[in-house]
């Protein structure tokens, strides 16, 4: 009867709901199995094209080196069989590949050859004392340099990127042991996007830490990584020592993922960080956003170091260098220095 459907259908609903309560309290007194618990991991798979949750349990080793370990695993001495044939070895390009994603920062020394370095060195800086002459004529202070071939740093350095896409300077960027790097870090879509150079002049003081530029989500403040997308490499141009300014860094600053962390970093002590003492024919390859600092010049000698900026081809730095000429102005017209009026 119909009498007996609607019983059978309010005993029904009442079965389900039941079982639905009872399900959800044992759920409630089940004891949670930490041992699986999710964190965020401080390194990128450069063979993923985004970074993914990982299990702690997964990092446990390499989270348990100390700094001092940490630090020497990003030193690799190449031996002449490879630079010579400009191919690194398996296993140590794995090696290579894996600490930089890790730490954002490995050293390769015996890289390329001392006399190719003499010659960036002598090239470069005259480069470099032209620009000087040229800012000098234009009735420009030394510290208030600002156009697009050269512009001051601070700490009494100068960046400088005139005729430094020409050879020889230029083929740098063609060399085996660069790609070998770059293509697993970056791909086949990479731009060389810079080719420049940092003069420290005798003198020079300490730099505060700083990225060369901001994450590409700067808005975030959540744990959102992201995989490299440009990569510097300095090649010394002289003996780097304690005395002429070798660059310091800071392991994994690299993969800050708040404010909080960028702020630590920028305040970090010199003493907690990896300066990197590389000798001619070395190579420093390092991420965009790693934390890094110019150390004083104590030496009566400039600091250069040449470098290569390799990125993807979306990205652009509109922040490091103005549009503005030391040679023509708005309108392309040659810029003359007042002695050159008078002539």
């Amino acid at each position: 009867t119909g009498y007996q459907r609607r019983v059978r259908g309010l005993f029904s609903v009442g079965f389900v709901f039941w079982l639905c309560t009872l399900i959800v309290f044992q759920l409630q007194k089940a004891p949670l199995d930490n041992s699986h618990t999710e964190t965020e991991v401080r390194y990128i798979n450069p063979n993923k094209t985004s970074i993914t949750r990982e299990s702690a349990k997964q990092d446990n080793q390499d989270t348990n080196l100390s700094y001092k370990q940490r630090e020497a695993q990003i030193f690799f001495n190449l031996d002449d069989q490879e630079k010579a044939s400009g191919g690194i070895q398996q296993n140590t390009l794995k090696n290579i590949i894996q600490t930089y994603t890790k730490e954002g920062v490995v050293a390769l020394y015996n890289a390329i050859s001392v006399p190719l370095i003499q010659e960036l060195h002598d090239k470069a800086l005259e480069n470099f004392n032209f620009l000087m002459e040229r800012a000098r004529k234009l009735g420009i202070r030394p510290e208030n340099i600002w156009s697009r071939e050269i512009a001051s740093r601070p700490g009494y350095r100068y960046d400088v990127v005139y005729k430094l896409d020409q050879p020889p300077f230029s083929l740098m960027s063609s060399k085996s042991i660069v790609l070998e790097i770059m293509y697993p870090l970056l791909g086949r879509d990479m731009q060389l996007m810079r080719t420049g150079l940092i003069v420290a002049m005798p003198g020079s003081g300490n730099q505060s830490f700083h990225s060369d530029g901001p994450p590409l989500f700067v808005e975030k403040n959540d744990n959102l990584l992201t995989p490299p997308f440009c990569v510097n490499i300095f090649f010394p141009l002289i003996n780097f020592t304690k005395e002429n300014g070798p660059t310091a860094y800071i392991l994994g600053s690299h993969n800050a993922i708040n404010r909080d962390e960028h702020f630590k970093y920028s305040e970090t002590r010199l003493e907690n960080s990896t300066v990197i003492y590389a000798p001619q024919g070395s190579a420093i390859f390092f991420d965009y956003r790693l934390y890094h600092m110019g150390t004083d010049n104590k030496s009566k000698d400039v600091r250069p170091i040449f470098y290569l900026t390799f990125a993807k081809k979306w990205f652009h730095d509109t922040w490091n260098f103005p549009k503005t000429s030391m040679f023509f102005d708005d309108f392309g017209t040659l810029i003359r220095s007042p002695s050159e009026k008078l002539d």
